[in-house]
């Protein structure tokens, strides 16, 4: 219940002026339920911390993350322990001092190495004979053009002459025969092989070739041609006369096939 203080009249809840006297009661009025209108912006203030206490205990809802990472971490590096222990174990299985000192102590192994070498050197070795020093089988059984570049000595009783001479003529060195014939054409020495004509004996071993007196020409005793070894699509030999006049010749000689 509310009075007017100046006249005391019954006041009705809301009224600002006393309907008696005209007091204006409103300022008393707004004293009064100020007391009871402060704790409203109190009850505000106690919210945000609860407002904030909310938003702390939702945080460690993302704490629970670490121990996940942790976990993954963990099997990762028991995984990486486990790949190095299998590539050390690997690597103790495939070793190859170990493997080493087995083959010392195996001499059988060792052997059989060995062996294997020795077979590829020597096949190496043949292969390059039979291309580049095979003149039995390069040279018999086909015409060849000679081509003879030499130095020829004559010696008189006080002086010596030196003459450079070149000369070329067709040969065939006939195996089944074992014949040498020689003609100034291709087809004057394909005749005297048909009809085995002025044929002259020869030997062939290895990278030698040995011919009789006049063999290759009025120069010559019987010459020795040395070291014939392939060079592009010919063979080439060095002279070198036997007998007395040994010193009389040197120089080299060419083996191309005939066309």
């Amino acid at each position: 219940m509310k009075f007017c203080p100046n006249c005391g009249n019954k006041l009705q809840s809301g009224d600002r002026f006393c309907e008696k006297c005209g007091f204006q009661v409103a300022e008393s009025q707004e004293e009064k339920p100020a007391t009871t209108a402060t704790p409203k912006p109190q009850q505000v203030e106690k919210k945000k911390p609860a407002v904030s206490s909310t938003l702390a205990q939702s945080q460690p809802k993302k704490e629970k993350v670490a121990p996940v990472t942790s976990a993954v971490s963990k099997k990762s590096n028991k995984k990486a322990n486990a790949s190095k222990d299998k590539l050390a174990d690997l690597k103790n299985k495939v070793n190859m001092a170990k493997l080493q000192e087995q083959i010392n102590k195996d001499p059988k192994k060792a052997g059989i190495f060995g062996g294997i070498v020795l077979v590829i050197v020597l096949a190496l070795g043949i292969t390059i004979h039979m291309i580049q020093l095979q003149p039995d089988h390069a040279l018999v059984n086909k015409p060849y053009q000679v081509t003879l570049n030499y130095k020829f000595t004559s010696h008189g009783l006080l002086t010596s002459h030196t003459e450079n001479i070149t000369n070329s003529y067709y040969v065939y060195l006939d195996k089944n025969r074992g014949k040498f014939y020689r003609g100034d054409t291709l087809d004057d020495v394909n005749e005297s092989v048909k009809y085995n004509v002025s044929g002259l004996d020869y030997t062939l071993n290895d990278s030698t070739l040995k011919l009789p007196l006049g063999a290759l020409g009025d120069d010559f005793n019987n010459v020795q041609i040395n070291d014939i070894h392939r060079s592009g699509d010919s063979y080439i030999g060095t002279l070198k006369q036997l007998g007395n006049n040994s010193n009389n010749i040197k120089g080299t000689i060419t083996f191309k096939k005939a066309q």
